[in-house]
């Protein structure tokens, strides 16, 4: 009886009043708020979590996480987790900004005001907002998904204006507009990389500005090559 008695105080006197929303720079509270399906006078100890997180993931693509919680007495907390832009596909003549993921999160202009490297050589054969970009080889996914995560959490992504995925045991990067760096297929990525820090600071050292023009291979990271622009 006293169980019962308590559940229902519980279930009359906890209602929501407010919803709060927390992690989000890119959606109003409010709208996110209005989105979860979650509204004042719900019963608070009876709001459906699971529910609320893929309200949200069906409408927001920049949504990557959501954290459901009640404070007692009447507040609904979300917390969410954004999405991060790492670069800007072209396809088919369609410009597409993704996450180090591959999830697509918004359509775009070549000419906008997103400062991202620029992906080409590879077709979509499906992509839809806040869904992981689809390709009709899983190489190519593996690929791009290899290739976003080691370049975003570099130190150079800045200075790296266009990837070339056309031939994924051929991919390069530009550099700086300096450098043109050859790294073959998406293996051994971390190591490639590792590599063409030692080399660019080398040909820094060795060169004047000027010569510093040129293709950097590293297919074969132990060898490592540098052909200048004009030879």
């Amino acid at each position: 009886m006293i169980c019962a008695a308590l559940f229902f105080i519980a279930s009359v006197f906890f209602e929501v009043k407010n919803i709060e929303v927390t992690g989000t720079s890119r959606y109003l509270p409010e709208y996110v708020a209005g989105i979860s399906g979650v509204e004042t006078g719900d019963k608070l100890l009876f709001i459906n979590k699971f529910e609320i997180s893929q309200n949200l993931f069906a409408e927001l693509p920049y949504v990557k996480e959501v954290k459901v919680r009640q404070r007692f007495p009447n507040t609904v907390v979300i917390e969410i987790t954004e999405r991060v832009p790492a670069a800007k596909l072209v396809s088919s003549g369609i410009s597409y900004i993704v996450d180090e993921e591959a999830y697509l999160l918004e359509y775009t202009a070549l000419g906008d005001e997103y400062r991202l490297p620029v992906i080409r050589g590879i077709t979509l054969s499906g992509g839809t907002p806040g869904e992981q970009l689809t390709f009709e080889d899983p190489l190519i996914l593996e690929s791009l998904q290899n290739i976003l995560t080691e370049l975003v959490n570099s130190d150079w992504i800045a200075n790296i204006s266009e990837i070339n995925m056309e031939r994924i045991y051929d991919i390069s990067f530009t550099y700086a507009d300096r450098f043109t760096v050859v790294l073959g297929d998406a293996s051994e990525l971390e190591y490639k990389l590792a590599v063409f820090d030692v080399v660019l600071a080398r040909l820094q050292e060795s060169l004047s500005e000027s010569e510093q023009e040129g293709i950097i291979a590293l297919s074969s990271p132990e060898m490592a090559r540098f052909q200048p622009y004009s030879t």
